[in-house]
């Protein structure tokens, strides 16, 4: 649950960077959760 908040911060870290790689990597931690 304390994950939650730190991935939407790196969500939103990632699209004012609009860096594909954290994207990629935001998607997988997801996808593995």
């Amino acid at each position: 649950m304390g994950f939650i908040p730190m991935a939407t911060f790196q969500i939103c870290f990632c699209l004012q960077n609009f860096n594909p790689f954290w994207l990629l990597m935001t998607v997988t931690f997801i996808d593995k959760r």
